[in-house]
């Protein structure tokens, strides 16, 4: 876009076009995955906004900010920059002038343009879409920390409930339930879960007085602690209870949840980013192989069996799967059905991926253009100002396009046909 264009009108087909997208949402997966398709378009959201800002706050010029590809649903001008929504959900993007040598700028706009800017300031726009992916892992992480228990805590002293009861156990027989906390054992006081597994582990056969509390109300019962049946045949008798601990461990500060974040959060970059190579090539290795094992498998789909595994003789590997935004949906909507920190960890990792993704340096990525700036800033050493030529990358750009797009379609018939189940 060389010029700031007209407003474009809001046909009534886009609005309806939404609609009727929540509305397939909410029959495909109801509430969970509209709000993870919602958080997905919101990380797109935040990445191209992190260029936008990058952008204003370096005097460049903007005229576009979409989410989405495609045909428009639904658009503003608001100054010089037309903001809206487009119909293919697949990446978001921010136009500025000049981004490349092909690239017409009207002369009034030259000084604003991408490619009139020094190296820093192209740098912190390049850098400042993955970047937003790092930020918000690292306040994903520290919700986590911020949320949970400290499971480093000393549990032999923790307070404590019920965890599991099991069936057929001297407690499920007493009618003792999970979430119930003993209070007393023999009239003893029962303080940490040790201690009351060891004074079990003596009663075996005999009888025990049982206080304990339930939903604020204390219960009395006696039980016949048991024997373990496991032992060997000259061994003492074990008592057996039949119960697990649930202990109830304090949660973190805010300030020890930070300080944890800061601990952990460069490891889990470090460890993600040494794996990435071997997952992007084995990613997208798995992808075609798969693509080619249901050319060549028989039409009929036969959902016993793992896709695949037919015909075409190549095995459904998850560990280092693509999936689509189809997919990330699919499995968000599993993880959501276990707890929010499991929703929240995968989006995580969601995030660290992308940002990682976005900094390969080749076109049309984040990575690939900064790539060129860099390449640009050092061949302009001396004083004299150097460009790449874009028409010898033109081609290059195109069959890395297609290639993401051809990948982007594999994946997302994968998810449809053969989707991820989290177990």
């Amino acid at each position: 876009m060389t010029t700031t264009e007209p407003a474009p009108s809001n046909p009534q087909w886009g609005a309806w076009a939404l609609l009727a997208g929540v509305v397939a949402l909410w029959l495909l997966g109801g509430r969970d995955w509209i709000l993870i398709i919602g958080g997905l378009a919101g990380v797109l959201f935040l990445h191209e906004l992190g260029h936008y800002v990058a952008a204003r706050a370096t005097g460049m010029k903007v005229t576009e900010f979409f989410i989405g590809f495609g045909p428009k649903l639904w658009a503003f001008q608001r100054g010089e920059t037309t903001y809206g929504i487009k119909a293919l959900w697949a990446g978001a993007y921010v136009r500025i002038p000049g981004m490349n040598s092909l690239d017409k700028v009207d002369p009034a706009d030259e000084p604003r343009s991408f490619r009139f800017q020094s190296y820093p300031r192209k740098i912190a726009v390049l850098l400042a879409g993955p970047a937003v992916h790092f930020v918000l892992a690292f306040i994903l992480m520290f919700a986590v920390f911020a949320g949970t228990s400290d499971r480093t805590a000393h549990v032999s002293s923790t307070p404590w409930s019920l965890g599991q009861v099991w069936s057929n156990s001297p407690a499920s027989e007493a009618g003792l339930r999970s979430g119930d906390k003993l209070l007393t054992f023999n009239s003893a006081p029962v303080y940490s879960f040790e201690d009351f597994a060891n004074t079990v582990s003596r009663s075996a056969n005999t009888e025990a007085v049982v206080t304990y509390e339930r939903n604020g109300t204390i219960e009395t019962t006696t039980i016949t602690i048991g024997t373990r049946d496991d032992l060997e045949p000259d061994a003492a008798p074990t008592g057996y209870f039949g119960v697990s601990p649930e202990f109830q461990l304090p949660n973190r500060s805010l300030a020890a949840a930070a300080f944890e974040t800061i601990d952990t959060f460069p490891r889990l970059v470090s460890d993600i980013t040494v794996q990435f190579p071997v997952i992007v090539v084995e990613g997208f290795g798995d992808a075609f192989n798969w693509a080619i094992g249901r050319s060549n498998s028989p039409p009929a789909i036969d959902n016993t069996t793992p896709v695949g595994s037919s015909g075409g003789g190549v095995a459904t590997e998850d560990q280092n799967r693509l999936v689509s935004i189809y997919g990330i949906a699919s499995i968000g909507a599993q993880a959501a059905s276990f707890g929010w920190v499991e929703l929240v960890e995968i989006l995580m990792v969601v995030n660290l991926f992308v940002g990682l993704f976005n900094l390969l340096p080749i076109l049309p990525l984040d990575g690939g253009h900064a790539a060129i700036a860099t390449y640009e800033r050092l061949r302009s050493i001396g004083g004299r100002r150097y460009q790449v030529d874009a028409s010898k990358l033109v081609g290059v750009t195109y069959a890395v396009v297609v290639f993401l797009v051809l990948t982007a379609g594999v994946t997302l018939i994968r998810d449809i046909i053969d989707p991820i189940s989290l177990s």
